[in-house]
């Protein structure tokens, strides 16, 4: 390892930032709410979802909702197997 000169130290070698201890209920939040990031992430790749692509809200609604099924069945046959 190199000499170290003017008090500083290889980064390999330097102390973290502060650590955060959640506690278990945020802990539980936080698995929700990734839980949901994650599935919106999803459905934004469907382009007529992202886009928002239809005139009326109840086709936009079944657009989402047909997408949701589908991702939902694939990765439940994914998680089967």
């Amino acid at each position: 390892m190199p000499t170290v000169t003017g008090g500083s130290r290889p980064w390999t070698e330097q102390e973290g930032g502060p650590t955060h201890r959640f506690g278990d209920e945020q802990k539980v939040r936080y698995k929700a709410r990734n839980v949901v990031e994650r599935c919106l992430n999803r459905l934004k790749q469907w382009r007529g979802v992202a886009m928002r692509s239809d005139k009326l809200a109840r086709n936009y609604r079944a657009a989402i909702c047909l997408a949701a099924i589908l991702i939902w069945i694939k990765t439940d046959s994914i998680n089967t197997a």
